[in-house]
């Protein structure tokens, strides 16, 4: 095997001014161009004549790798006797690209703790920057921008292989295999907010021409008496942070005549047959607010504009998105989900239930729903997949060719996903994982059998036909199961997370997606921070509770169980905290608990005070 790789680093080392007393720099013909600058003294004067400029620089890492392998083996073999009984051999080959790219920006930082005074004849732009003083004074002649940057980081992989073996004599027989895969990850999110930012004292900002904030602030600690801003004209606007990835993987097998102990190849590897991996997938968002703190805001040339959507209060505007793509994390949880379906669909096969019956629909759809989000996916798509895929088995087993069949339950597992919406991948590889470790698997050959005969006999007579015909509405009576047969795939589905383990990004991040009124941040703010509402109300200020949220405490706080919901499962903490946060409805009483759900993406779903009943 070969692998090449080679990476590029650009890094920024920021210029640095220390001074114990005041820093005065001015532009008398010119401008002021600071780039990865930071500046800390007790008063700070910035006067350019022209612009003032203050910037971020860029740190940029770029990793191009490629990897390529090919081996083959000839071998003899003999048995107990010494008697020769025939030759093997194989040969394979694989090849795969990496590409990935990391953004980040390094600002300036102008920070005083006396006074920050801005000033320029024309513009002062203020981009992925920060300005921090207990007062901060600016007299710009041109424009005011202020703008925050989003760091980025981009990831793409290909890779393929193939694979031939044969024997003969004894163990006379053929393989083949051939797999391609590939990875596509994307995030852009601001990580650190630019704008201004003062102390006790406020700031005095006077504009000559137009004020813009793109995802920044002019924040505050002072009262609102000692804020203001005077400009021309004001515009502002947020900036929408995104994290996305998908990784899938598809390919086909061969075999056909005796395996390497001499046995006749399984129905279930027999023939040309197709291996579809769940599609790994994730998405998150966030909005980061422009915002200017309380205080008097006049637009000299429009006094009643509408500003009535402007965030007033910049702490927690940032809204940080955190990664959600780790490349060995997405390798793990596919080979996770295929093996969770193997298991799953065997110990499903293994309770006797009958083929098609609302029962075994339902748990085989349960079963498909797990196995793909497990593997990063849809649970529609899975539960789709395999659930429609066991529905119609019956008819599927009409088809005597095993490959056939397998590559049957694929297009019937991409029909099932289409038609709710979801991954048609994922849909086919959920059906076929199905019929592989569910219909094809050997504790109930003879039931099956049986099945296949009953089904036979039925299609040639009347009433039979109209028995079949109850596939029909499977699906329907599949979801009114008895609350005894929920209850039990509530405990295996626990038991089996439990055992097969919570992803890692559960236990280890919360992030405050927004954007969705039904799940979370803005699901909790106009639900727990709303008193018209019939649910329990927390009392802490919606930016306390954003830090409590993100604390090493309530991330650290171990999943307590799994709520199971038609968007798959939930994982549920309990967190005790040193201080009131809330009023539970339950009680009525005041509480230091909160309870938490995240999704399988670590994403929040909901929090509330007190504990879920």
């Amino acid at each position: 095997m070969t692998a090449e790789q080679t990476t590029h680093a650009e890094t920024v080392n920021p210029s640095n001014i220390n001074a114990g007393g005041n820093v005065n720099i001015t532009a008398t013909d010119g401008d002021i161009n600071l780039i990865a600058t930071n500046i800390h003294a007790i008063d700070v004067l910035l006067d350019a004549k022209q612009n003032l400029n203050l910037d971020a620089a860029q740190n940029q890492q770029q990793i191009d790798g490629k990897t390529s392998s090919s081996s083959w083996s000839l071998g003899a073999s003999f048995g107990l006797d010494g008697n020769f009984t025939g030759l093997t051999g194989g040969f394979g080959s694989g090849h795969g690209t990496e590409n990935g790219n990391t953004v980040t920006h390094t600002g300036s930082v102008i920070d005083a703790a006396g006074t920050v005074t801005l000033k320029s004849g024309n513009d002062t732009n203020i981009i992925g920057s920060q300005v921090k003083g207990d007062k901060v004074v600016a007299d710009i002649g041109g424009n005011l921008n202020l703008a925050s940057t989003q760091d980025s980081d981009d990831y793409a992989a290909n890779n393929q292989s193939t694979g031939i073996g044969f024997g003969t004599g004894k163990i006379s027989g053929t393989t083949g295999s051939f797999n391609t895969g590939k990875t596509n990850s994307n995030y852009d999110s601001v990580t650190g907010q630019a704008g201004i930012f003062a102390g006790a004292e406020g700031f005095d900002i006077y504009v000559g021409k137009n004020t813009d904030l793109k995802g920044a602030v002019i924040a505050s600690d002072a009262t609102p008496d000692k804020n203001k801003l005077s400009t021309d004209t004001l515009t502002y606007s947020d900036i929408q942070n995104k994290a996305e990835y998908s990784a899938s993987s598809v390919g086909v097998g061969y075999a056909a005549g005796k395996d390497a102990n001499g046995k006749d190849v399984a129905d279930k590897d027999k023939g040309l047959i197709p291996n579809i991996g769940v599609t790994a997938s994730g998405e998150a968002s966030s909005t980061t607010k422009s915002a200017i703190s309380l205080g008097t805001i006049d637009i000299r040339s429009n006094p009643t504009q509408d500003i009535s959507n402007l965030n007033r209060t910049p702490e927690g505007s940032i809204n940080a998105l955190g990664k959600i793509f780790d490349k060995q994390t997405v390798k793990e949880q596919q080979e996770l989900a295929n093996l969770f379906g193997q298991e799953a669909f065997k110990a499903i096969g293994n309770l006797g239930l009958t083929e098609g019956s609302p029962e075994k629909v339902f748990l085989d759809a349960f079963a498909g729903g797990l196995m793909a989000q497990l593997g990063g996916g849809s649970f529609a798509s899975g539960a789709a997949g395999a659930g429609f895929n066991q529905l119609v088995q019956l008819e599927l087993a009409k088809i005597t060719d095993p490959a056939l069949h397998q590559w049957a339950s694929a297009v019937v597992g991409i029909a099932a996903a289409s038609v709710v919406g979801g991954n048609a991948q994922t849909g086919a590889s959920t059906a076929v994982s199905e019929t592989r470790n569910n219909w094809f698997w050997g504790a109930h050959v003879l039931a099956r059998t049986a099945a296949i005969s009953a089904f036979r006999y039925l299609s040639s007579t009347p009433a039979g036909r109209a028995a079949l015909q109850k596939l029909e509405i499977y699906s329907e009576e599949a979801l009114i199961a008895s609350e005894e047969m929920m209850a039990k795939v509530v405990n295996e589905a626990n038991a089996l997370m439990t055992r097969f383990g919570i992803p890692g990004r559960v236990q280890s991040r919360i992030n405050l997606i927004t954007g969705d009124l039904e799940a979370g941040w803005e699901h909790v703010l106009s639900r727990h921070f709303n008193t018209s509402v019939n649910a329990s109300q927390f009392t802490v200020a919606p930016e306390e509770l954003q830090g409590i949220l993100q604390s090493e405490q309530v991330i650290g706080t171990p999943i307590l169980r799994i709520v199971l919901s038609d968007q798959g499962p939930r994982f549920l903490r309990e967190v005790t905290l040193d201080k009131i946060i809330g009023i539970d409805k339950f009680s009525n009483l005041p509480t230091s608990v909160m309870t938490v759900l995240t999704d399988l993406q670590g994403n929040l779903v909901t929090a509330t005070p007190g504990v879920i009943k």
